[in-house]
């Protein structure tokens, strides 16, 4: 211990990173620091960890975050439950962060009734906008742990402190892109008799721009995962085993979860020599009056049920059958079959640097079109960069307010009935000062990816991209004739 911090304390950044540099896993930071070993690409003989690492003579705030309680005092409280109560009011942080109290709520058990799907619980909508002078700051808020919701005569209100959080406010607007609109809830006690509390907010802010990047250093080794002891394999037979050509598919388990509801593993293997990436794209258990379907559980899971890591060539999945609970529907004993519909396609990465892409100021929206193209025939352009603020349908949200994020909007080949395309993965932006840009979400559907706006004074920002030129593959169909009887489930203690 130094400085009163525990030693882990000073890593601030823990990943793990792919072959091309981009973060491949969950990662921790701010000395909570992990590593989920189960996302792990068991295939690659070596995987490299990055950690950043703090000077433990740093100053105070030298990592850009700052934390603060700022306090609603004599906040009405609503005269009835389940009825929402604006308030209105702003407070700012000693950083400039502005904090909205928004509205508040008390949600009742009454039969048939919930706000937001959440019943018994004192509800707040919060917003927070980052200070002129410092775009790229976010925060993140939470209701404090020291008496931070009590009536203005201390009376006890809520059973404890900071419940939760949801990306939708009260009053009915989402922007989960940028998480400035958010609802804290509290389990609320029978009764309120209170009218009036002080509410205590925690408020977590953090800017890139005010990193003082002289006290931190950066270490990056590589984790030889081929020499790393990955435990006992057990001896466990496959339910069934398919050939279908180029893929052999092996049905490893087959479990009944509840009265309605079945899991099958399943592992798709290349054969003959084949370098195909198989994917299911339907499947169906039983063609119950057409009414059996699938909801995809887990893919590209690494670890095989009996303990074996997934080897090359190989894709395991889970798969999650819950639709046979269809009113009026009768469930067929035995289970007769489960039927894959398979697709193939090679994916090759390619790693893009868009250099010098210009920062629009204010609300600006600019046209871009930067083009990549490949022998193949498949493309990718960057079509414009905006800034301003987006609701959760990428409109752009009429305010005076200054810009929440940037949006930056590209377009490949990748809808087109064409042999060859392009598909996003993964992106990285740095800006002319050389401050990271913050992912805050990425739309794949309408292609558009947002980050939080660069600081004051950047210029320009270089944006690079993992992309993958997919080839299109053959097709198979294959049937798990006569199911045995599914083991049951063990039901968690």
């Amino acid at each position: 211990m130094a400085n009163g911090k525990w030693a882990y304390e000073y890593v601030h950044i823990a990943q793990v990173l792919d072959e091309y540099g981009f973060q491949a896993n969950n990662g921790g930071s701010r000395g909570y620091n992990y590593f989920n070993v189960s996302s792990l690409d068991l295939r690659r003989s070596s995987v490299p960890l990055e950690f950043e690492i703090l000077d433990p003579k740093a100053p105070p705030n030298a990592d850009g975050r700052f934390e603060e309680v700022v306090e609603f005092k004599n906040v009405p409280l609503p005269l009835k439950r389940d009825k929402i109560l604006r308030i209105g009011r702003t407070l700012l942080t000693k950083q400039g962060t502005r904090v909205y109290l928004q509205a508040i709520a008390v949600a009742s058990r009454h039969k048939g009734y919930q706000i937001f799907g959440i019943t018994d619980r004192v509800l707040m909508s919060i917003r927070t906008l980052p200070p002129v002078k410092t775009p790229d700051m976010t925060a993140d808020v939470r209701v404090d742990y020291r008496n931070g919701f009590r009536g203005v005569n201390g009376e006890k209100l809520v059973k404890d402190y900071g419940n939760g959080w949801t990306g939708e406010d009260l009053l009915g607007n989402r922007d989960t892109a940028t998480q400035d609109a958010q609802t804290l809830f509290l389990d609320a006690l029978p009764s309120i008799k209170a009218r009036s509390a002080n509410i205590r907010i925690a408020v977590s802010e953090t800017a890139a721009s005010l990193k003082q990047k002289k006290w931190f250093r950066r270490v990056r080794f590589q984790l030889p995962q081929n020499q790393l002891s990955l435990g006992a394999i057990k001896s466990s037979r496959p339910v069934s085993i398919a050939d279908a050509g180029d893929v052999a598919v092996t049905l490893s388990f087959f479990t009944k979860i509840d009265a309605y509801d079945y899991r099958a593993g399943i592992l798709l293997a290349n054969k003959n020599g084949a370098n195909w990436k198989w994917k299911i794209e339907s499947a169906t258990l039983n063609d119950v009056n057409g009414q059996s379907s699938i909801d995809f559980g887990e893919s590209g899971l690494m670890w095989s049920k009996n303990g074996r890591p997934v080897q090359a060539g190989e894709e395991n999945i889970h798969l999650d059958f819950d639709s046979l609970r269809v009113p009026g529907t009768t469930i067929p004993t035995p289970l007769s079959e489960i039927r894959l519909n398979l697709k193939a396609e090679k994916r090759q990465p390619r790693v893009v640097n868009f250099r010098n892409l210009p920062i629009p100021r204010g609300r600006q929206s600019l046209s871009v079109s930067r083009t990549v193209k490949f022998a193949s025939g498949a493309w990718f352009t960057i079509r414009k960069i905006e800034s301003g603020t987006f609701d959760n349908a990428q409109q752009r949200i009429q305010s005076n307010e200054q810009p929440t994020k940037i949006a930056i909007t590209f377009d490949s080949n990748s809808q087109a009935d064409s042999e060859s395309w392009v598909e996003y993965e993964k992106s990285v932006g740095v800006d002319n000062l050389g401050h990271d840009l913050r992912t805050k979400d990425t739309t794949r559907a309408s292609q558009t990816l947002y980050f939080v706006p660069p600081p004051r004074g950047a210029k320009s920002f270089d944006l690079r991209l993992l992309l993958a030129e997919v080839t299109r593959g053959p097709r198979k169909t294959v049937i798990f004739h006569s199911l045995p009887t599914p083991t049951m489930r063990p039901k968690a203690k």
